[in-house]
This record gives C-alpha cells, sequence and structure tokens, in this order.
C-alpha cells in the first residue's frame, strides 16, 4: 500500500495576545504505521495555525459561537446517537487551534491517532501490547491494527460525550476499514491552507534544544543573545520535505473528500481564527441540524 510520509513534528509556538492551548504530539497516519515515540512533546506548546490567525482569545468571534452546547450528544443528533467528527488538514493548517474550540463547543473528545497509539501501549492492553510487538522490531503497525485503536478511543469516551479523531482517515482503505468498524462521522471538517503559506510557517519555526519551545524567524522570533544563538531548524522543518509530505497529502485528500462529501465541511484556513471557527461551527450546526430533523 502507499505510504504517506510521518508529519511535520508539531510546532510549539505562534503569536497570540493570550496563551495559546496545548496542542497534542502530531503524527500523520500512512497505510501502515509507526509509532515514533511514546513521550509527549514539551507542555508549553501553540498551534502553527495561528501565525496568520490573528490575535484574541479562542473562543473569540462573537454571536455566541464558542459556547459550548449545554445538551448531551445524543440530544444534539436524537436518537441516542453518539456525536462524532473528523478533522483534517495539512501541517501547520491551525488543527490545533480549531480543534480546542470545537470539542468545548460541541463536548467532543478530541482524540488523535498518536495518543491512542501511545495510550494503549502504555495501558498494556492487547491492542496496544500488538502494537507494540510492530514497534519493537522496527516495523510500521498495519492499518487495521490502528483503526481498531482508534475504535477503542472513540469507544473510551464519556457517555455523554462525542469524539473529534485527528490523524485518521488520510486514505481510501482507511475510510472504509473506519465505516466498517461502524465509525461514520457526522462532519468531516477540512482545513485548507495555501501551500506557500504553509511553507512559510514551516520553514521559518526554530527550536530551542534546552527548553523545546519553538520559534519562528518571522511571527515570532526568539529574544536575543543565548537563546538566539542555540535555536535550530528541525530537519523536516525544509522546504523540500514539507512539499515532498503537501503532494501525499493533496492526493490522499482528494479521494477521502468523495467519501465524506455528505458531511464535509470545507473551510478556508487562511483566515483570522476567529472566522475560520466561525465557519466550522456553521458548517457543523446545518449538518447537524439536518440530520437531526430525519430522524
Amino acid at each position: 500500500p502507499t505510504l504517506i510520509p510521518p508529519c511535520l513534528p508539531t510546532p510549539t509556538a505562534w503569536p497570540s495576545a493570550s496563551p495559546a492551548p496545548a496542542s497534542r504530539p502530531g503524527a500523520c497516519p500512512t497505510s501502515r504505521r509507526r509509532l515514533w515515540s511514546t513521550t509527549r512533546s514539551p507542555s508549553r506548546e501553540y498551534n502553527p495555525g495561528e501565525g496568520l490567525h490573528g490575535a484574541g482569545h479562542l473562543g473569540g468571534g462573537g454571536g455566541g459561537s464558542a459556547r459550548r452546547i449545554s445538551d448531551t450528544t445524543s440530544l444534539a443528533l436524537g436518537g441516542g446517537e453518539k456525536l462524532g467528527f473528523i478533522i483534517a488538514g495539512a501541517p501547520a493548517s491551525g488543527k490545533g487551534t480549531q480543534c480546542k474550540a470545537i470539542s468545548e463547543r460541541y463536548n467532543v473528545k478530541h482524540i488523535s491517532t498518536g495518543d491512542a497509539l501511545r495510550a494503549q501501549v502504555k495501558g498494556k492492553t492487547a491492542l496496544g501490547m500488538k502494537a507494540k510487538g510492530f514497534m519493537d522490531a522496527g516495523d510500521l503497525v498495519p492499518d487495521e491494527l490502528v483503526m481498531n485503536i482508534v475504535k477503542a478511543a472513540t469507544e473510551d469516551v464519556a457517555d455523554d460525550q462525542g469524539y473529534l479523531l485527528d490523524g485518521v482517515p488520510r486514505t481510501m482503505p482507511q475510510a472504509h476499514m473506519l465505516k466498517d468498524l461502524g465509525i461514520d462521522p457526522s462532519a468531516f471538517i477540512l482545513l485548507n491552507v495555501p501551500d506557500e503559506i504553509l511553507v512559510e510557517r514551516i520553514t521559518g519555526r526554530r527550536i530551542d534544544p534546552v527548553t523545546g519551545e519553538s520559534y519562528h524567524v518571522k511571527f515570532f522570533p526568539p529574544p536575543a543573545g543565548e537563546i538566539a544563538a542555540r535555536v535550530y531548524q528541525r530537519s523536516d522543518d525544509t522546504e523540500s520535505a514539507l512539499r515532498t509530505r503537501l503532494v501525499k497529502f493533496h492526493e490522499n485528500v482528494a479521494a477521502v473528500k468523495g467519501f465524506y462529501s455528505d458531511v464535509m465541511v470545507e473551510v478556508n484556513g487562511n483566515q483570522q481564527k476567529a472566522v475560520v471557527q466561525a465557519e466550522i461551527m456553521a458548517g457543523v450546526d446545518k449538518l447537524l441540524a439536518k440530520k437531526k430533523h430525519a430522524h
């Protein structure tokens, strides 16, 4: 099967008027997948997409758009159905920022594929031990196993919560596997950001090897002196590495978009973050209203 290159490591800083939310260590799925690390990134992290989103609190945007739905997820859909979303976007598209807002607004648990794998391995579950066997041998974890781990994570959420998947599916086989496992999202949220903007966000990133903190040469320069002298650029934060990943990302997303066309919420991610958030929620609310009416 076709492999998708690993995601760029999760960046840790972009300018904002208030501290940005912690973001999960990213790990793009592949047709088969490797768990690269069982440790989390430094806790003080922020999302790459905030560089061009502007300042302000994540919940901003007016009109109460960030207000959390007080109903349970079963009430949100009707018929006792659990609310489920999938979010997709290229590296540095701003998913981390929007995942937090979506989670708060709709009472859904953010589930990244990497975190789900780590939790199963740490918990020494049957699925986790199978995955660990592949990883210890230096092999990629098969798609079928990864999808079952994702399924287990969705079943682990509280009774009154839904789920927000981040990391799968990125290929048609993965999409079919999720459907076969009963994961049929109410909305597939896709953030579109021009490649040139993504290149600017990623290639300007610099990491402090001492603190793990992230800076950007244009949007968030490191303090002059010792810190500025020691920051470095990750090997896969180069333009050539990113463009290789983007080619594969666009190929796979084009196929997956068709699979989820009935529940697609496609948003321009190169806007102020409050605008992106408002457009996501308007699209999601429209889909939920339609689905609830159908019940």
